[in-house]
């Protein structure tokens, strides 16, 4: 977007690594915050031959419930980020995480970004804890309590902090307390009501999980707190998810205290479910989006899961033809809907799946998609990703098929998915003329975006997606990729 000039450009790139490894340098001075009405992109049944028709003619299907009319804001939050997550608190105060203030200079700490009038302006605080930079930032807030948390991780440990009061005030909980493994990755955290053990001056148990990595083996590992997030206790014997490398998606805790943990492996979407505290795991087999395996499979943490007051279970991943799809179970996962894709029919590749869900069941999916891909076979990162232990540098460049390649944030929203098959609109996070991404967005990571983005659907249905605009000033016009951005982005669909 045209927010800087070349030279301040590759200002804002440097400091968006600056904030994985904490150091400390100058970025520059943002423009003012702008923001753009969002009308829904395109309207229909799951059917895929329905949704092409109703593309191609551009006109709202009548089989389509009256929610296509609703429409939203992106607001250009005006700080950086990376992997931002979002979390709303019950009063309506909004709040991401990472977001590093250009007019600061200072990435030792980093700041949380935080609304209170909807989402129209943006305020950076400067939580005072002992989070010197972070190699995977992360926040929720827990809807019952209101409690926000925040945790960076820190090479083998994560640190954590929360606030009581919206952010004024910081309590120091957890500090690299869970986890103990030689190397951690992809740390994430929920909280949900206790199922057997008597938690000690907070009401809800809060669960962190991450992917740890020893000399020879990989894994997945779990802590609880039962204080609240002042201490962690380790929990031996993480899910297996089937001999894959430990990578998963975010944590889901139901309102019963399951908790719930999605992964992907060879290509095969799967789902760790404990119904004792994370002692212990069973893992069920979903069923596949596709038919015929196309390329390598995704990560492990290309997946998403959530829950509604119902119980029903809603479920997304990628496939291996790099398209989003979604399924749900209304009986805890023993039988599931056939999948669908959900993204739409003019996107032919897609990256970094978000999911959540609220009590009533209206469901959000937020993803970064592109309608230019050259489509399989791919290629680029395939050797990274058949390879154990292969780096960065060990990568195929980016491949020139993709030169003329835009990506877009997309949300996709059904207030019905719980039925068979459920109804699907789609509204996009930035204008097409202004992209967030050039050249390649993964798979594994999507530039200045990194690994993932967030989608919340409040208890009154309002849905907030996190994106990162990578592509200012001169990237908007150019015809080849260039990725010298790192601004937050936040929807608001009311």
């Amino acid at each position: 977007m045209d927010r800087l000039g070349a030279k301040g450009g590759l200002k804002l790139r440097a400091a968006l690594t600056a904030v994985l490894i904490g150091a400390s340098l100058m970025p520059p001075v943002l423009e003012a915050r702008m923001s753009f009405d969002l009308p829904p992109q395109t309207s229909s049944r799951v059917d895929e031959r329905a949704r092409r028709r109703i593309n191609a003619v551009s006109v709202p299907s009548r089989r389509v419930p009256r929610s296509v009319t609703r429409s939203g804001t992106s607001t250009r939050t005006g700080f950086i980020s990376v992997e931002p997550t979002l979390g709303i608190a019950s009063d309506g105060t909004a709040f991401f995480y990472p977001a590093l203030d250009p007019e600061r200079g200072d990435v030792e700490e980093l700041g949380i970004g935080r609304s209170t009038d909807g989402g129209r302006t943006w305020e950076s605080i400067l939580p005072q804890i002992p989070h010197a930079g972070s190699m995977d930032p992360y926040m929720f807030v827990d809807g019952v309590t209101g409690r926000v948390f925040v945790l960076d991780l820190q090479v083998a440990c994560v640190r954590l902090s929360f606030s009581d009061d919206g952010g004024s005030t910081w309590v120091p909980g957890a500090d690299c307390g869970a986890g103990d493994t030689v190397f951690m990755d992809h740390p994430s955290a929920a909280a949900g009501p206790p199922v057997d053990s008597p938690t000690i001056g907070y009401p809800n148990i809060v669960y962190i999980c991450w992917a740890s990595f020893g000399e020879d083996e990989f894994g997945s590992s779990c802590a609880k707190s039962l204080n609240g997030g002042a201490s962690f206790i380790p929990i031996l014997g993480g899910p297996s998810i089937s001999g894959c490398p430990g990578q998963t998606g975010h944590i889901h805790v139901a309102a019963d205290g399951t908790v719930y943990l999605p992964y992907v492996c060879d290509g095969t979407p799967y789902l760790a479910v404990s119904t004792d505290e994370a002692s212990s795991w069973t893992e069920i087999k979903l069923p596949r989006g596709i038919a015929k395996p196309v390329g390598v499979g995704f990560p492990g943490h290309e997946a998403a899961v959530a829950t509604d007051s119902r119980g029903t279970l809603y479920y997304m991943w990628l496939e291996q033809n790099r398209l989003p799809y979604f399924t749900s179970s209304s009986d805890r996962g023993a039988t599931w809907r056939k999948p669908i894709r959900v993204s739409l029919p003019s996107v032919n590749e897609a990256n970094l799946p978000a999911l959540s869900a609220s009590p009533d069941g209206t469901v959000a999916i937020a993803y970064m998609g592109t309608a230019q891909s050259p489509g399989s076979p791919w290629g680029y990162w395939e050797p990274c990703l058949t390879s154990v232990g292969a780096t960065t540098s060990e990568c195929p460049p980016e491949p020139a098929a993709y030169e003329r390649t835009t990506w877009h944030g997309f949300v996709a929203i059904s207030e019905d998915a719980f039925r068979k098959p459920g109804s699907w609109y789609t509204v996009r996070a930035n204008q097409v003329t202004d992209p967030l991404v050039r050249g390649t967005c993964g798979p594994i990571r999507c530039h200045s975006v990194a690994d993932f983005i967030d989608v919340f659907v409040t208890t009154r249905g309002e849905i907030w997606a996190s994106f990162v605009d990578d592509c200012i000033d001169a990237c908007v016009e150019a015809n080849h990729p260039m990725h010298n951005g790192g601004e937050a982005i936040i929807v608001r669909i009311p």
